[in-house]
């Protein structure tokens, strides 16, 4: 992985944590973490999420895939994560 593609994958995955933060407002997004996926040689972001005293937690790849989620995170939390990840894939195909 070359510098530049580090780069652009961290824009793409600051992008849709952005995205994911504007149109969960039901999870507080408390931390975000790059990680490197060795297996398919790409930055990976984990996402910490909380709602009253629970932590949940999710790692998106820079293309919205959800790539791992925490055995106790809610169906709704995913479920919200991937239409919100749709819906900006849709949005951002339209611009083209």
């Amino acid at each position: 992985m070359t510098v530049t593609d580090r780069e652009e994958m961290v824009e793409m995955m600051d992008h849709i944590t952005f995205y994911l933060e504007r149109n969960i407002t039901n999870y507080e997004l408390e931390a975000a973490e790059d990680l490197h996926d060795e297996d398919l040689d790409q930055i990976v972001r984990a996402l910490k999420w909380t709602r009253g005293d629970k932590q949940h937690f999710v790692t998106i790849t820079p293309f919205g895939f959800i790539r791992h989620v925490d055995k106790a995170a809610p169906k709704n939390l995913v479920i919200q994560m991937s239409n919100s990840v749709l819906d900006l894939m849709l949005k951002s195909s339209d611009c083209d």
